[in-house]
């Protein structure tokens, strides 16, 4: 493929690059800077979204302070919600710690909607959820 007028040479990929990338603007060099700053930007990201609270040790003794938010209706046996929809409410207590976490992280940044549980997870502290998640998991009991 020839250059196109105006081009500088070495700015066309080579022959076998996919015809998307032929863009006589930009060369060959500049492409894959652009995407190797991409790829960064991708990972960054991607690390920094990773929630601390699910490698942060929990505290049951502090999970047990800090559940009178949970029990009111997760600590009835049988309770059925009727806001926003009726549907019977799980059971914490037994779970596994890593779901809490991550299901209370989901609430608060509003992933799984439910008015109310978003409205708990939103004031919690990731120590606070790693604690609570600890207590219900068995490590308090």
């Amino acid at each position: 493929m020839d250059a196109l007028p105006g081009a500088k040479a070495g700015h066309l990929p080579p022959a076998g690059y996919p015809l998307k990338f032929r863009n006589p603007i930009c060369s060959f060099q500049e492409l894959i800077r652009h995407e190797k700053i991409s790829l960064f930007l991708i990972c960054a990201a991607v690390i920094a979204a990773t929630p601390v609270s699910a490698h942060a040790a929990g505290d049951p003794a502090q999970g047990q302070m800090k559940k009178s938010m949970c029990a009111g209706c997760h600590g009835i046996a049988d309770w059925r919600t009727a806001y926003p929809e009726v549907y019977s409410v799980p059971k914490l207590g037994g779970q596994h710690a890593a779901y809490i976490v991550k299901a209370l992280q989901a609430y608060k940044s509003g992933a799984r909607n439910h008015p109310t549980m978003r409205a708990i997870a939103g004031s919690l502290t990731d120590q606070d959820i790693a604690d609570l998640a600890t207590y219900y998991s068995g490590g308090g009991k």
